[in-house]
């Protein structure tokens, strides 16, 4: 990350989801990150298995599995920061 600075992992990670068809977001403070995906099942697993055999990473936990509710939350969001609520209001 630190060749390309917050900003340029963020949109590699944009770009990354958008090739395999996932919404998520990604959150980082003081060294730590969040990160929230949200898709079809077999993709979610995919990634998350990438993500736990790397080296990179550490101290994974899984805080919420299951289908989803409702539209996804994430989808309507831009690359930036931004505050949703996941509801369908229009």
């Amino acid at each position: 990350m630190r060749e390309r600075g917050w900003s340029g992992f963020r949109q590699f990670t944009f770009d990354q989801d958008i090739k395999v068809n996932v919404t998520g977001m990604l959150v980082q403070a003081d060294g730590d990150f969040l990160q929230v995906i949200e898709g079809e099942p077999k993709r979610v697993v995919g990634i998350y298995d990438r993500i736990s055999v790397d080296p990179r990473h550490r101290d994974i936990s899984v805080l919420q599995r299951g289908p989803r509710i409702w539209r996804p939350a994430l989808s309507a969001l831009d690359n930036g920061l931004q505050a949703g609520t996941g509801s369908d209001a229009s």
